[in-house]
């Protein structure tokens, strides 16, 4: 399935774009930081909630800029968001951990029998010329794909998006990763009333992430990276923010079925559960977070 939102703070400020909250959370304002202005909403508590609009925005060519979508974006914006989502996840090499468990000997989330990318048709079209790492998915790279997996997968894609497979790991080029490669296996969570608290994992690679599994090793500048690339996204792109808005509902639902708690890495930097049914946090010791599959022992 593609791992990319199919459909789809707490106590720390939303980094570089957005100001401080005024008292009693109405619209205000910000100060330009760096080259970045913009308008957005908070609660009394200073909680981020959905941007409420962006006037204008200043990309790395200095060039003043309105955005509708994501098909705004131009390869100098892909390029500096690439920039600013660089770091690994951790500090050894999780596909290390993980390929000798999957049959192909690749890592999971680079196995495209796993895990099919997607990615922002503007993302492909900065891809295109710069790189030969990716081509749109076929469907047929994988044996073992059926025509109704094939089907389900182009038609839960949102429509700014793309599935793409790549060469393979030992082919990966860093620098040519897609957004949703940098992000695996998480993606931002936003809670019921509106707030982008963390990162949550994709649920369905339980039992085969080895990070997943071993959350600690998740480096904070890697954190830190996640937290202001979706922050830049959300605070442009509405449409992003309610995906991921949905995508956390379903998160929610899945684990209220199965009355479970599920860990969620929090803007604090802090380990928390998170009650799928009242979405009460509790902050805990990272060896406290549950494992799973071959990586329980």
């Amino acid at each position: 399935m593609s791992f990319r939102g199919a459909r789809s703070s707490d106590d720390t400020p939303w980094h570089d774009l957005l100001s401080k909250s005024s008292a009693g959370g109405n619209p205000k304002k910000s100060e330009p930081v760096g080259s970045d202005f913009l308008e957005t909403l908070r609660d009394a508590q200073g909680d981020m909630l959905c941007p409420l609009f962006v006037r204008m925005y200043f990309m790395p060519d200095d060039r003043r800029r309105v955005f509708k979508s994501t098909a705004d974006l131009e390869a100098s914006d892909i390029r500096s968001l690439y920039d600013g989502f660089h770091s690994p996840i951790a500090e050894l090499d999780c596909g290390r951990k993980c390929a000798p468990h999957n049959p192909s000997g690749k890592p999971f989330c680079c196995d495209i029998c796993h895990a099919v990318p997607a990615a922002y048709k503007s993302e492909w079209k900065y891809l295109q010329p710069n790189t030969d790492l990716w081509h749109k998915w076929r469907g047929d790279e994988c044996e073992e794909t059926t025509q109704s997996e094939i089907r389900q997968l182009r038609e839960e894609t949102p429509k700014n998006m793309v599935l793409l497979a790549c060469l393979g790991p030992d082919q990966c080029q860093r620098d040519f990763r897609a957004l949703s490669c940098r992000q695996f296996p998480f993606f931002p969570y936003v809670t019921a009333d509106r707030r982008f608290i963390g990162l949550a994992y994709e649920w369905q690679f339980e039992p085969v992430c080895w990070v997943i599994s071993n959350l600690a090793d998740v480096s904070q500048r890697y954190r830190q990276e996640f937290l202001r690339t979706y922050d830049k996204l959300f605070a442009l792109f509405e449409e992003e923010f309610e995906q991921y808005a949905y995508h956390s509902d379903i998160m929610r639902a899945e684990f209220r079925k199965h009355k479970r708690r599920f860990p969620l890495l929090h803007r604090n930097g802090g380990y928390y559960l998170v009650s799928a049914k009242s979405e009460r946090l509790e902050r805990v010791e990272v060896d406290r977070l549950p494992r799973f599959g071959v990586y329980r022992k």
